[in-house]
């Protein structure tokens, strides 16, 4: 098991290598209680606050889609004049959230934040001491992988 020193810096590489794509201000892993847990942002982005807005906001998003009858989020685009947020949920109690530029590829943001999922929330499970379990990293069961996420490739080759 890795230490909670290593799981830390392993999260933080993979919010970093997210930051780095072209058009990102802001990458980062949030608890649904608002919390920052690891982040990456652009000179005058304060993390910590749209962070806390942004996990709301999930929360309304995960309610209107139970009320619909649509099933549970996987992912939550909201489209401003300024620039996108998406809000990517890695389990029911950690997202990851991505503020980019108006100018930002979607489509791309889009897969490149799906296929991020696995990795992330592997980071993230090793890293976070979870509620019951008495040590870091260990949970009942394991996190669901994502389907689409190579076991050893978190992101695609970036286009240039």
């Amino acid at each position: 098991m890795a230490s909670n020193d290593a799981a830390g810096t392993r999260l933080n590489e993979l919010i970093q290598q997210l930051r780095d794509i072209g058009g990102i201000d802001l990458a980062a892993v949030v608890g649904n209680d608002g919390l920052l847990l690891a982040s990456s942002a652009a000179e005058g982005i304060d993390s910590e606050a749209v962070s806390a807005v942004c996990a709301s906001g999930l929360l309304v998003a995960e309610a209107l889609g139970r009320e619909l009858e649509r099933g549970g989020i996987t992912q939550t685009t909201l489209e401003y004049e300024d620039g996108l947020v998406l809000l990517t949920p890695l389990d029911p109690d950690v997202a990851l959230l991505v503020l980019a530029r108006p100018d930002a590829n979607l489509g791309r943001l889009r897969l490149l934040t799906r296929r991020a999922r696995g990795e992330l929330l592997r980071a993230v499970t090793a890293y976070v001491l979870w509620p019951g379990t008495g040590e870091e990293g260990a949970q009942s069961e394991p996190p669901q992988e994502d389907e689409q996420t190579p076991a050893n490739e978190p992101f695609p080759p970036q286009y240039e």
